[in-house]
């Protein structure tokens, strides 16, 4: 509100794609001279470093604290929190100021951490992104989330299926030279399902090739691994691929019990997840980043695994790899 002039002024926000804001600016009211309107007032304009601190501010007029993800930065008292809802965190020291309810899922990480104490992972985060914004990839994580759960930026209001049965899922990143996507493994003491992705590989947003296919790593890691983990503990509360019949455990190493038993459910059946909703996910991927693959060429790169389908170049079966 203009008070010189007594009038409602219209104000416009730019934010980042994490929510951030990064420049305010208004009509400048002016009259047109020769046609010409003068550029718009900056009001506001705000960088932070990854934790979310201010790294260079310009603020006129009263400022929109709504700054950091989006978050409603409280500046009483000199504290500078923001204000996460359940939460306040400080960019500060980038840490939440009071313990996380769900810690117990991450016992590797202190209670009061921000993003896994890593938050430019620039080799996961876009990949990680674009999987959890594919419909496919939401529902998949709906199985594990607990009500009230936000991951990013999806609240998920109901516990779901594999919560119940108190299954935690866990990705992160790690060196794994320049020719391995990921690998998912299981543990029996806090029936933890774990699935880690190779942060050799560049997945920065300028290298689109490279992020769908670390995107396919998930799909393949989450909806054939972790997906059929999950089941298999769900049966006797153990992992222990008690839910893979015998005859795809013969002359094969233990990881490819799974990629046989996926392959035979798809390829004589056309049942399963990975082969439906995963291919569903990974096409919403390859749209997402404009590569607009076909059907038959998604389903080449999909399926090329240890165990899993050749399709020829017409989308015809070809051969088991």
């Amino acid at each position: 509100f203009d008070k010189t002039a007594q009038k409602w002024l219209s104000e416009f926000e730019y934010r980042d794609h994490l929510g951030n804001l990064r420049v305010s600016f208004r009509d400048s009211n002016a009259t047109a001279v020769n046609g010409v309107y003068k550029p718009p007032v900056v009001t506001q304009a705000n960088d932070y470093d990854p934790w979310g601190m201010d790294l260079g501010r310009f603020e006129q007029g009263k400022p929109d604290n709504h700054k950091f993800s989006s978050k409603e930065r409280i500046l009483d008292f000199g504290l500078g929190w923001d204000n996460f809802g359940n939460r306040m965190y400080s960019p500060d020291i980038g840490r939440f100021t009071s313990i996380d309810k769900f810690a117990s899922k991450y016992a590797n990480m202190t209670g009061f951490q921000y993003a896994a104490n890593n938050p430019a992972n620039k080799k996961l985060n876009p990949a990680m992104r674009a999987f959890f914004n594919t419909k496919a990839g939401i529902g998949f994580l709906s199985k594990y989330a607990k009500s009230g759960q936000t991951f990013y930026g999806h609240t998920f209001n109901e516990d779901g299926k594999y919560h119940k049965k108190g299954i935690n899922l866990n990705y992160k990143a790690e060196p794994q030279g320049k020719y391995k996507g990921g690998d998912t493994g299981t543990d029996q003491y806090s029936n933890a399902i774990n699935i880690t992705l190779n942060s050799d590989i560049d997945n920065s947003i300028l290298r689109k090739e490279n992020v769908f296919n670390s995107v396919k790593t998930i799909f393949h890691e989450s909806f054939i691994h972790a997906e059929l983990d999950a089941q298999d503990f769900t049966d006797d509360t153990r992992f222990n691929n008690s839910n893979i019949p015998s005859m795809f455990k013969e002359n094969t190493i233990k990881v490819h019990y799974q990629h046989r038993f996926v392959r035979y459910n798809f390829e004589y059946n056309r049942t399963g997840y990975f082969g439906n909703e995963g291919f569903r996910g990974i096409k919403e991927a390859s749209q997402m980043f404009k590569l607009n693959y076909s059907d038959n060429e998604i389903k080449q790169r999909m399926w090329k695994f240890n165990g899993g389908i050749d399709y020829s170049k017409d989308g015809k079966f070809n051969a088991w790899y």
